[in-house]
């Protein structure tokens, strides 16, 4: 433990074993920089994180070290008292000075995992990852701190394993583009109904829509949220007797929000048409 994390340089070295955590932003740098020396011949490095330091502290060339009150010191002296005589010492000491009570080594901040991390160790790194999918279910998503005129989403949840879950969101609601270029085809993917032109018309028919066995997860380091990809669709459900669909332009066939875009001119002076 804390043997050549820093200070030990050995270029050819091509692959590092986070084998504990660490809060120290700086200590993880250094332990991860033992493995990004250029050496002839060698072409990359392996970091195998066991301790969640790269979802602590984030891809290796996009630290943030995150400082409390600007970095200047409150005046407040960090005291811990002893159990046994009530003698009040400094944090740092482990043995009392008055009674001789030796305090329990305190438990280390986190636990190795069982497995190493699959985050990327740098910025843009892109890891594909596939799931079977074993349930799918539908909700209406509001954005967190959004604005009363923000339109809510659909939200899919695959699960990929015990209470274990990736989501994706799609935007019935969202207005031009994004509706018609991402959420139509989507909808139509799934199934021969209209698509709808709410969330609540889409979870309406939600039992009718065709699901995927399968899914690949595509994370980039430095990016919040993955891409979902879905593959073999079940059959397609027969479209019910009778249903509600969105309004079609009488004259294309296009399916569209409010005013047809053909009277509109939503697509600038050629119709849509």
């Amino acid at each position: 433990m804390n043997v050549l994390t820093t200070g030990f340089d050995v270029p050819n070295i091509d692959c590092i074993v986070l084998a504990r955590p660490t809060l120290s932003p700086g200590l993880y740098c250094q332990m991860v920089g033992r493995g990004f020396r250029h050496a002839p011949g060698k072409t990359d490095c392996l970091i195998l994180d066991y301790g969640g330091n790269i979802q602590r502290h984030g891809t290796e060339d996009a630290i943030v070290v995150k400082t409390k009150n600007g970095g200047m010191p409150n005046g407040e002296v960090p005291v811990r008292e002893c159990p046994e005589c009530h003698n009040v010492l400094h944090i740092s000491l482990s043995r009392c000075a008055e009674c001789g009570y030796i305090f329990p080594m305190p438990e280390p901040p986190a636990k190795l995992e069982q497995t190493a991390s699959k985050e990327g160790i740098l910025s843009g790194q892109i890891t594909e990852t596939e799931y079977k999918v074993l349930n799918v279910s539908y909700s209406k998503h509001y954005k967190k701190n959004g604005t009363p005129d923000d339109p809510p989403t659909l939200r899919i949840d695959y699960e990929i394993g015990i209470n274990t879950f990736v989501q994706k969101w799609v935007c019935p609601e969202h207005k031009g583009w994004a509706w018609s270029n991402k959420f139509v085809p989507w909808w139509k993917d799934r199934t021969d109904i209209k698509p709808p032109t709410t969330v609540d018309e889409a979870l309406y028919y939600a039992d009718y829509l065709a699901v995927p066995k399968r899914v690949t997860v595509i994370e980039t380091a430095g990016q919040r949220f993955a891409e979902i990809l879905e593959h073999d669709f079940t059959e397609k459900s027969e479209t019910p007797e009778s249903y509600y669909p969105s309004q079609t332009c009488g004259d294309c066939g296009l399916y569209f929000q409010g005013d047809c875009p053909l009277a509109t001119e939503l697509f600038g002076e050629e119709p849509a048409c």
